[in-house]
């Protein structure tokens, strides 16, 4: 049942057995009272040590008490922001002021509606009819279609995929199918042949088959296409973020983890307490890779090479019953316990964390910064939008993210000032990326963890 606590012990991680601790149900275990600036689901953030450059680097271990805790599930009302709200400006003190003045950033809003996405069609189409450099597109374009229609057309699909930006693969599955008359788009425009490659790219993707690469003489084609298509229909908007022992950023860890299996992932955590990092539960726990990490190398505020607070190496892991038994996408979440006094014992502060009401999320702006795996290891990359929707369990965004970045804190500022965590990225779809919403079952959850 997903409310029953599982205990793993450090010479048994293939195999479950019951605990009989106190832990139980959804977090009441003996250390979660909570202090008196705690409301009844809001941790509040805490500051830590003053900023430093340079940091000493513990290799202790903790002892390796691996922990499934159990999740209960919660239902509620779904909401999503208006294209109106998405378009609103940010204010000046909401999460986004943690990313203005880093070099290359720039603020934007977003309208995901589908007349939106034909809009920019129709533009394309119309900058094809009227200038040089949209008409300098249609070759390429034209010759990728029938490409993409030949037996090698899942091959060619997969390989242009794999050279899109994140935002770029975000807007190929946003825009609309080919519609025969549709306003503002014209036969052999751009805007046209736009849509049929992003149909075409949506649909093969999904076959099997073109796994085993593509021919040489078609290399061209898919570097010249991704390209075109990049320039059309976005750019990625994340920043590098290189002041990493700054707040917020030095809360937020690169993890390199090692799994029974042998393989070896990246991802990322954040703290919530002294000793504690949430994280994505499949950052701690991966199925298909023998289960438990064997060990977890956490890096706070990492910088590529610079580790400003030094390294610890962590084994003793937790996360629930419904991602450890169940795969629930919407249970994908975790805990790392760091040793006891890890990174020289300095205090870096932590992330709030709440389980707030949708008027408080949706259309709200939100920061998601972490570690994504198609930049070097250990850099940190950033980017801020409004939350779109808000669901029972799960929060959707149009940030762009990468695998690496599964774990990263999804944040608000509240009027208070407080960065608060209201979401645990993990998972991409079509429709957006998204994140485990931080409700009231996973709240004390969170706070139990961060305790310990």
């Amino acid at each position: 049942m997903d409310d029953d606590d599982v205990t793993f012990g450090t010479t048994t991680l293939d195999r479950p057995t019951t605990s009989s601790g106190t832990s139980g149900g959804t977090g009441s275990t003996s250390t979660t009272t909570s202090s008196p600036t705690e409301s009844d689901y809001f941790a509040p953030e805490v500051a830590g040590d003053p900023p430093t450059t340079s940091g000493g680097e513990s290799t202790t271990e903790a002892s390796g008490d691996e922990e499934v805790i159990a999740d209960t599930t919660e239902s509620g009302e779904f909401a999503e922001a208006s294209p109106a709200e998405l378009a609103a400006e940010s204010g000046e003190e909401s999460a986004v002021s943690d990313l203005r003045g880093i070099e290359g950033f720039e603020e934007t809003v977003s309208s995901e509606s589908e007349s939106g996405a034909e809009a920019g069609l129709a533009e394309a189409g119309e900058a094809t009819e009227a200038g040089e450099e949209g008409a300098e597109f249609l070759p390429i374009l034209a010759a990728l279609v029938p490409t993409l229609v030949s037996a090698a057309g899942p091959a060619i699909a997969k390989g242009i995929a794999g050279k899109l930006s994140p935002k770029a693969k975000a807007a190929v599955r946003r825009v609309p199918p080919p519609r025969p008359g549709a306003s503002g788009v014209k036969p052999g425009s751009t805007g046209a042949l736009l849509a049929q490659i992003a149909q075409l790219l949506r649909t093969l993707q999904a076959k099997p088959g073109g796994e085993s690469g593509i021919e040489a003489s078609t290399e061209p084609l898919v570097g010249e296409a991704a390209a075109v298509l990049e320039l059309i229909i976005g750019k990625d908007d994340r920043v590098r973020i290189t002041k990493t022992n700054e707040i917020p950023w030095r809360r937020i860890c690169a993890l390199k983890i090692t799994f029974p299996s042998g393989a070896v992932y990246r991802g990322t955590g954040f703290l919530i307490g002294p000793r504690t990092l949430a994280t994505a539960g499949h950052c701690v726990y991966l199925h298909n890779q023998g289960g438990w990490a064997r060990r977890i190398e956490v890096i706070p505020g990492a910088n590529g090479t610079a580790k400003p607070y030094g390294s610890v190496v962590a084994t003793q892991l937790r996360s629930v019953g419904g991602w450890v038994n169940g795969r629930k996408p919407e249970s994908d979440y975790g805990c790392i316990v760091l040793p006891q006094g890890s990174f020289g014992g300095r205090s870096l502060g932590n992330f709030a964390f709440g389980a707030l009401p949708n008027n408080e999320i949706v259309a709200k702006p939100a920061v998601l910064a972490g570690y994504p795996g198609d930049k070097p290891f250990a850099e940190m990359w950033g980017m801020a939008r409004k939350i779109k929707t808000a669901g029972p369990r799960t929060l959707v965004y149009d940030i762009d993210t990468m695998g690496g970045q599964s774990g990263a804190p999804v944040y608000i500022k509240r009027a208070n000032g407080s960065r608060t965590v209201v979401g645990i990225h993990n998972y991409g779809a079509a429709s957006g990326n998204s994140a485990t919403r931080v409700t009231q079952p996973v709240y004390q959850r969170l706070l139990a963890w961060s305790k310990l």
